[in-house]
């Protein structure tokens, strides 16, 4: 029952269709292993967002203020292929507190590429502040709670909240290491204030604390700590009250078993209904991950590009903002940046013994870009995670931004890839280094052009 019931829910979900709960009545217990499936990829994308937050709190930040880094990713730094063309910073926000102003501050000097993502409680992107949307001045905006009403506090810019709780998620240019000192002045600008004295009087209950920091909270590994899994989506849920559109969805768990709480919800059921849960929770995720990768479309032979993507699921496609999750919770739209991994179907792994070059036409990759616009390649490590890879250079990336790039004279660019520097070529400043072994890159474009990237296919990579 547990095989056909499961498999056959995921393969509907492959296969498109958006709700898992559409054609049948999940409340009457008929099929509790195919309920169990869904209610855990139902989840996914909220308890994902949770982790990311106890991972936050656990280490000893605050809510309601920004936290930022002080310097670009290196390779020890923790994440799938991060960037080394923006330094984050976050916050994550408890409106029950009273609605919050956040501050940018002036990025007209060069059009310093800066975005905040507001992220909800669901995992669900429900507005941006950046360049591209509000432009380069200083701004002071106000984002509401839920069921506010009336003007914003103070006549500000408004932005409603989806949820009571938001994960503020920000970018903010820099233009190679001599840059970092100006970025982090602007970073330590970005400011936020609750408005205690607009708080209103009755909220759902605030969403719990972390129970468990040791070991610290995994957003990559949700079958971490068990069935407390269904603890963290029944508080999130209890905390943020659901959609409508999530109704079905929120009789499939009562079926379970499962109702909002901010309690341990689990603890009051039968050993017969943790081992129902327990059961769908490893081949659901092992599921879950072996299939992530389709959300991102194949671009050519050599690329897969982060087209179509919109960081918002807010009606019952669960499937996919599950898959979203896992490739990559909060990352950027495709409206702020496109991204081409390099992923031949052929299966070809590049190697980096030997000396290879990836060729641009003159104005190739400006091309893909709007003003205020740039883009980046970065190489990394052949491994799950993808990390920059260390090197006596410090060196993993070439853009358009940070002066260093060199051009041929007729404007074309050669980037050259390898262990040892390149020895045949006329230009070896372009030299990213490589392990001496596999390898992978990944070209960026940020405020890409929509008119031209969604037919952009880059080059491939040849040997040099």
């Amino acid at each position: 029952m547990f095989l056909s019931s499961t498999l056959l829910y995921l393969s509907l979900a492959r296969l498109g269709f958006a709700s898992p709960f559409t054609g049948r009545d999940s409340s009457d217990g008929s099929d509790v292993q195919g309920n169990a499936t869904a209610a855990y990829i139902y989840g996914y994308g909220p308890v994902a967002v949770n982790r990311f937050r106890n991972l936050y709190l656990c280490e000893g930040l605050s809510k309601d203020q920004f936290t930022y880094n002080t310097a670009p990713s290196s390779p020890a730094t923790i994440g799938f292929e991060p960037n080394y063309d923006t330094i984050y910073s976050l916050d994550f926000l408890d409106l029950r507190n009273g609605p919050a102003v956040i501050e940018i501050p002036d990025m007209f000097t060069g059009l310093r590429y800066h975005n905040l993502m507001l992220i909800d409680a669901y995992s669900n992107i429900f507005a941006q502040i950046g360049g591209r949307t509000e432009g380069y001045a200083a701004g002071s905006y106000a984002l509401v709670y839920p069921e506010w009403t009336g003007a914003a506090p103070n006549d500000l810019p408004i932005f409603t909240a989806t949820t009571w709780d938001v994960w503020v998620y920000g970018r903010t240019e820099f233009n190679g290491t001599s840059d970092v000192n100006t970025t982090d002045a602007l970073q330590a600008e970005y400011n936020i204030t609750v408005l205690t004295e607009y708080a209103p009087a009755n909220t759902p209950p605030t969403l719990p604390a972390p129970t468990i920091c040791d070991p610290v909270p995994n957003w990559q590994d949700l079958t971490q700590y068990g069935v407390e899994y269904y603890d963290e989506l029944m508080a999130i849920l209890a905390s943020n009250p659901p959609p409508s559109d999530d109704a079905a969805a929120v009789a499939n768990l009562a079926a379970l078993g499962l109702y909002p709480s901010t309690s341990n919800v689990t603890a009051n059921l039968t050993s017969e209904q943790l081992t129902v849960l327990e059961i769908a929770m490893a081949p659901t995720d092992n599921y879950l991950q072996a299939n992530a990768i389709d959300v991102t479309p194949q671009v050519g032979a050599n690329y897969v590009a982060s087209l179509g993507r919109t960081g918002n699921y807010s009606g019952t496609d669960y499937y996919n903002r599950a898959l979203q999750a896992i490739n990559g919770i909060g990352a950027n739209t495709d409206v702020e940046a496109v991204y081409f991994a390099y992923t031949p179907t052929n299966g070809t792994v590049l190697d980096g013994t030997k000396t290879q070059v990836l060729h641009f036409e003159a104005n190739e990759l400006d091309d893909q870009i709007n003003t205020g616009g740039f883009w980046s390649v970065t190489v990394y490590t052949d491994t799950q995670e993808g990390s920059l890879y260390n090197n006596s250079l410090n060196r993993y990336v070439y853009n358009s931004h940070d002066g260093e790039t060199q051009y041929n004279a007729d404007g074309s660019l050669d980037i050259f890839f390898g262990y040892t520097a390149p020895v045949n070529s006329t230009n070896t400043t372009n030299w990213l280094p490589t392990p001496d072994g596999s390898f992978k890159f990944t070209i960026r474009t940020y405020l890409p052009n929509m008119n031209t990237i969604y037919s952009y296919i880059p080059p491939s990579i040849v040997d040099a």
